[in-house]
């Protein structure tokens, strides 16, 4: 009978360390479980082997015949012209070259193509304008240089400066009555006082709206 608890505390002392080995198994596996999971997902810590990629390769650059990598140095073409190694090989010039007034890249052909727009607008416009004077322009007088020996103001109705008086002076006196307009010179529309000094040193053409 003194046997008996005996036997009975070994049983139980062995199904303790059981169930603490399973346990530990258990946590064991759970905690391998928890490692490959860790491993499969990608860390947010490093780049992506895109992101790797795109910061860290480089196109390579064309090289000479002499298997120099092509970069120019430039001062004066712009790099618009055959002078300019990279655009005689028909590469953009890059941050490497040492060119100056550089125009041989993507961002100077953009503002080139906008100045370039915008330039080609401002020539419509006055082609508009142009027109526009020689449909109201009934003569054309050619006029020599120095003083033209008329009294006008800018007729903001219809436009072009109005004779209000004609000196005994003016060398075309004949040909103006006081009210005709001049509305054009050198083909350009007569829009405001200023325009009356344009290439007074030279001969000029003036057209005239005649009353």
């Amino acid at each position: 009978e003194a046997a008996k608890p005996a036997a009975a505390t070994a049983a139980a002392e062995e199904n303790s360390e059981a169930g603490e080995a399973t346990a530990a198994g258990e946590l064991s596996v759970t905690a391998a479980a928890a490692t490959e999971t860790a491993a499969d997902e990608p860390s947010t810590d490093e780049p992506s082997k895109e992101e790797a990629t795109a910061t860290t390769t480089k196109e390579p650059r064309k090289k000479s015949v002499a298997g120099i990598p092509i970069y120019c140095s430039c001062r004066k073409s712009q790099c618009i012209k055959l002078y300019c190694s990279c655009f005689d090989a028909g590469i953009d010039c890059v941050a490497d070259c040492s060119c100056k007034k550089c125009k041989n890249n993507p961002k100077a052909r953009i503002e080139a193509q906008k100045a370039e727009q915008a330039a080609k607008k401002e020539r419509e416009r006055k082609m508009d304008l142009i027109a526009a004077a020689k449909e109201e322009a009934t003569m054309l007088l050619i006029v020599s240089p120095g003083r033209l020996g008329l009294t006008l103001k800018i007729d903001k109705v219809l436009g072009g400066a109005t004779i209000n008086e004609i000196d005994d002076a003016c060398t075309f006196k004949g040909q103006l009555e006081v009210g005709d307009r001049i509305v054009t010179i050198d083909g350009i529309k007569l829009t405001k006082v200023s325009d009356l000094q344009v290439n007074k040193d030279k001969i000029r053409k003036f057209g005239i709206a005649k009353t």
